[in-house]
């Protein structure tokens, strides 16, 4: 909400934009995350596919009256994200922050500085 604020932007919640679909993961996370954004199946988790169709058809249904800020988890911004070069799909997943803010707008996703002042 602060975020919001100090971008001058509403919250609107929707379901579209949780996290990857998946069952409890037992053993090395970040092992089965990477398989999983290779394009490994992974039993239980909701195809990459499917997770960029959500995402895109929230951003769609948006109005386009200036950027839109989005929150959701890692997985799923980065199947968003690297929906276009998914070779790079892990690469990308490891570089995020935690948290990562963007905005999307007509020229595409801009990541916003999200490190402590």
């Amino acid at each position: 909400m602060v975020l919001a604020e100090v971008l001058g932007v509403s919250v609107v919640s929707d379901d579209r934009l949780r996290e990857v679909q998946r069952p409890w993961t037992d053993g090395n996370f970040s092992d089965v995350v990477v398989r999983y954004l290779y394009g490994d199946l992974v039993e239980g988790w909701e195809p990459v596919e499917q997770v960029v169709s959500r995402l895109e058809a929230f951003l769609v249904s948006r109005p386009s009256e200036g950027p839109i800020g989005v929150v959701t988890h890692g997985t799923a911004m980065t199947c968003l994200l690297g929906a276009v070069d998914s070779a790079n799909r892990a690469q990308y997943w490891s570089g995020l922050t935690m948290p990562d803010a963007w905005t999307f707008s007509e020229v595409g996703p801009v990541r916003l500085d999200c490190s402590p002042t």
